[in-house]
């Protein structure tokens, strides 16, 4: 497992990160992520579409804008 750049301390190329809280496997993971991709979506000037909460659309001054989140 290689370090990302930016993220190497000198003198400390040997250490390892100890992963604090991971959200993998577990039963609400989806919830989590989703509202998570609400809030960014949202404060980016996107509106939810009412009948499939899964859509986005965002109106811009050369068209729309469609994310459909899977």
């Amino acid at each position: 497992m290689k370090k990302l750049e930016g993220f190497v301390v000198n003198g400390q190329e040997k250490k390892i990160y100890k992963l604090v809280k991971s959200l993998c496997g577990l039963k609400w993971t989806s919830k989590l992520y989703h509202e998570k991709f609400d809030k960014v979506m949202l404060s980016n000037k996107f509106k939810i579409n009412k009948l499939n909460k899964c859509i986005y659309v965002k109106n811009t001054d050369k068209g729309y804008v469609i994310i459909c989140l899977w």
